[in-house]
């Protein structure tokens, strides 16, 4: 019973500039849902869909060439008029680094997002600080209910010592979702110090200062022996022959 406006607008690629990335964008009330992917078929026609479901948010890189993008093809975006408000909670803006959901990045105000599409969920937190992880997944199975969660996780945290920050991946499928509050949804994060990170720290530190304390022993050691060494060599039969009566005479 659904109906649908479709515009086309063609993409050229060459052989110089193969990448590209569009942003599926919606106006006025209207916010993306998903993507579908069509092949040609023997006719010429558009019309063998192609399973496009690690494929969420409304940017999506292209590089022609590589699979799926590897003959022609053709993208479609499908958008929804019932935007749900996702809003975050519950984290202090000095441990998270960014937060993004679909794509858009969350900078205070509620994102809007389609309430049947599965939306890509990146946290990056700064180094020092850890997401729990556990405590998210059960607030999210919370409101499933007894719709699937296997999804909910997507890849495990990535740590960047380059940039400093540890990045959180999950994919929410807004169709799972069975409570809203006025249209909105608002998401919060347990995040706490990284503890693990400053018991390596620690423990470095005891493995360094035995290894440090040897070190200026040992330069403190030469020094002293150099010195005792300077001196003519006269001085220094000298000092054999006095040790060697001073020997005798004790025995």
């Amino acid at each position: 019973g659904s109906s649908f406006s479709f515009n086309d607008i063609p993409l050229t690629f060459y052989s110089n500039s193969r990448a590209r990335r569009i942003v599926a964008e919606g106006q006025d009330i209207f916010v993306f849902d998903h993507w579908e992917l069509f092949y040609k078929d023997a006719n010429g026609n558009f019309v063998e869909n192609i399973s496009f479901d690690e494929y969420q948010d409304s940017g999506l890189s292209i590089l022609f060439g590589q699979a799926p993008f590897d003959r022609e093809f053709k993208l479609v975006a499908y958008f929804s008029k019932n935007a749900v408000n996702v809003d975050f909670g519950q984290y202090k803006t000095n441990m998270v680094r960014s937060i993004t959901l679909g794509g858009k990045s969350y900078q205070g105000e509620p994102l809007p997002v389609s309430p049947t599409s599965s939306q890509t969920l990146i946290v990056v937190l700064e180094k020092d600080y850890v997401l729990d992880i556990d405590a998210f997944t059960r607030d999210i199975k919370k409101l499933y209910g007894d719709n699937p969660t296997s999804t909910l996780v997507t890849t495990q945290p990535e740590k960047n010592e380059e940039e400093g920050t540890t990045t959180y991946k999950f994919l929410i499928n807004m169709r799972y979702i069975n409570d809203y509050d006025n249209n909105s949804l608002k998401l919060s994060f347990m995040i706490s110090e990284d503890k693990a990170d400053n018991i390596n720290s620690l423990l470095w530190l005891y493995i360094l200062l035995p290894i440090l304390a040897v070190a200026i022993g040992v330069i403190v050691t030469i020094i002293i022996l150099k010195k005792r060494r300077g001196g003519s060599k006269g001085d220094s039969s000298d000092k054999v022959k006095k040790k060697k009566v001073s020997y005798k005479d004790y025995y």
